[in-house]
């Protein structure tokens, strides 16, 4: 049995006030293929007609209505947990250390922590921002860090989220065949051991190459990006780093199987903590990246 998604409450309370599909998606920034889908899931999944379609909009079925006052319900009843949940929160306090990368620091973390500050205001977080080569679990294990997050998996005898994965792939200045490779620029800037071994292994086992004619050295990825943006090669990195290149060609790779290779950012955390602070961050930063809409995992 499936679990309706609250999306799809506040969608019906919003084509119930509209009276309009069209608008619905105007105001909730959804396409209405989306919407329409979202819809004929739901009547499949509780066997009803929800909608009647008219020439100038829409109206509910009866057992449209049923379920129109269930989703309001459900709303106004999630909102009172909610405050009666920041009621107990200001009453909570400690102290997390928390050890993260730079990149995901950069692409993730700040909004959650503005909503972790103001949902919990008397736990105070103490953030480090390192290089993930610089992260692993001896931070936690020497009782330096409450919590580590970073790309890419380590062994670690602790608990280990995967807060989000990226897609690796070739970035260039425009559509470039891979077959084009070999002959083109290769951009490559200063990185992981195991983002080099992911690269390398590709060459030798999609690409059947491990040898390029032109390389260009850089001990950055923006220098790379900004080289490739200037159409001077090509490189190859997470999709999360061209938030701020949306111009360039970002091609996916694959490995042997045809599996999209992605990158993992790692929360590690030990589950035997007395800290309270830390176990409530988890759980929110777990739930915040589970439902952000990610634009880099596509």
């Amino acid at each position: 049995m499936s679990v309706i998604d609250f999306k799809d409450l506040i969608i019906l309370i919003n084509i119930h006030k509209n009276r309009s599909i069209s608008e619905t998606s105007r105001k909730l920034f959804l396409s209405q293929p989306a919407i329409t889908y979202r819809l004929r899931n739901l009547e499949k999944e509780l066997g009803i007609k929800i909608l009647n379609r008219h020439s100038d909009g829409v109206s509910f079925t009866d057992q449209g209505m049923y379920l129109l006052e269930y989703s309001k319900k459900a709303i106004q009843d999630y909102e009172n947990l909610k405050s009666s949940i920041k009621k107990i929160n200001n009453d909570i306090s400690g102290k997390i250390n928390i050890y993260v990368s730079t990149v995901f620091a950069k692409y993730y973390l700040a909004s959650i922590l503005k909503n972790f500050n103001k949902e919990f205001p008397d736990i105070d977080v103490n953030l480090k921002t390192y290089s993930s080569c610089e992260l692993n679990s001896e931070l936690i294990k020497n009782h330096m860090a409450d919590i580590v997050i970073r790309r890419g998996d380590m062994e670690f005898d602790g608990s280990k989220v995967i807060l989000a994965e990226e897609p690796y792939g070739v970035v260039s200045k425009a559509h470039i065949n891979l077959s084009q490779l070999k002959s083109k620029t290769y951009i490559n800037y200063d990185t992981s051991v195991e983002s080099n071994e992911i690269f390398w292994k590709w060459c030798e086992t999609v690409l059947k190459n491990n040898h390029f004619e032109k390389i260009i050295q850089v001990n950055s990825i923006e220098a790379s990006l900004d080289l490739v943006s200037q159409g001077l090669g090509w490189t190859m990195l997470p999709k999360i780093h061209l938030s701020n290149f949306k111009n360039l060609f970002f091609f996916p790779i694959t490995d042997e199987n045809g599996k999209v290779v992605k990158r993992q950012n790692i929360l590690l955390y030990d589950t035997n903590s007395e800290n309270l602070a830390s176990k409530i961050f988890v759980d929110f930063v777990t739930q915040s990246m589970n439902t952000m809409t990610h634009y880099y995992a596509e």
